[in-house]
């Protein structure tokens, strides 16, 4: 990721619409798929600002490469957070977890099916990965290459990388259905204009953030039990075989 772009995330995760209302929604999903007591990886932690959420469901470990982020999510003194990588550099030793967190992570992984086995190694039997990430080619901006992405997915691309290396899949829907037409209409109108991207990573005025937050944080009631056929990310569970 962009060094300026990761310097601004971490300041931003624990205030900006998007990082708070995805947290709920994971939240959610995992709150109705695991019980308490569960050893957690939070692979591509950042900043950690999801490790007070994950730490109320067990024990927790992360993963981050980048140093200042690492730096960040080890100040907040809720987990041990290790340097590491996808797909040969997972730490903590020969150590196994019950449940894998991949919060936007994939996306920036060149071999994301390798990563995917390399993770599904690390988890006990029956264990789960609950994974995020954007969806869709044709919403493809300046953004996605600051954030040195890969690729977006489709929900049948997302599932192809977990069924083919040792996964089950549990749940898949996208989300950010509420928000997608606008999100969909502002990056292919800009598109059309030839006009730069807004910047993702600016906390909008407070009152629209506030709103922002609220009406992606409601689809945490229906994420968990509804499959939606659009939206601009998905959310996976996938158990492994």
């Amino acid at each position: 990721m962009d060094e300026i772009v990761l310097s601004q995330m971490i300041g931003i995760e624990d205030r900006h619409w998007w990082y708070l209302a995805r947290r709920r929604i994971v939240e959610a999903m995992i709150a109705r798929t695991v019980l308490g007591g569960t050893e957690i990886l939070d692979m591509g932690c950042g900043g950690g600002g999801n490790c007070p959420m994950l730490a109320r469901f067990g024990r927790v470990r992360g993963v981050e490469m980048d140093p200042a982020a690492r730096a960040a999510a080890e100040s907040r003194r809720i987990c041990e957070v290790a340097d590491g990588f996808l797909p040969d550099g997972i730490p903590f030793g020969t150590d196994r977890f019950d449940l894998v967190t991949l919060l936007d992570v994939l996306e920036h992984v060149p071999e994301d099916g390798l990563s995917v086995r390399r993770l599904a190694e690390r988890l006990n039997p029956g264990g789960l990965i609950v994974a995020t990430v954007p969806a869709h080619m044709f919403l493809w901006r300046k953004q996605d290459e600051l954030n040195r992405h890969q690729r977006r997915y489709t929900r049948r691309q997302l599932e192809s990388v977990f069924t083919g290396n040792g996964f089950r899949v549990e749940h898949a829907t996208y989300y950010n259905v509420l928000l997608f037409p606008l999100i969909a209409g502002i990056i292919l109108g800009n598109k059309w204009l030839g006009r730069e991207q807004a910047d993702d990573n600016r906390i909008p005025p407070a009152p629209v953030n506030w709103v922002l937050w609220k009406v992606l944080a409601l689809e945490r009631w229906l994420v968990p039990r509804l499959c939606f056929p659009f939206g601009a990310s998905i959310l996976l569970v996938a158990r492994k075989d």
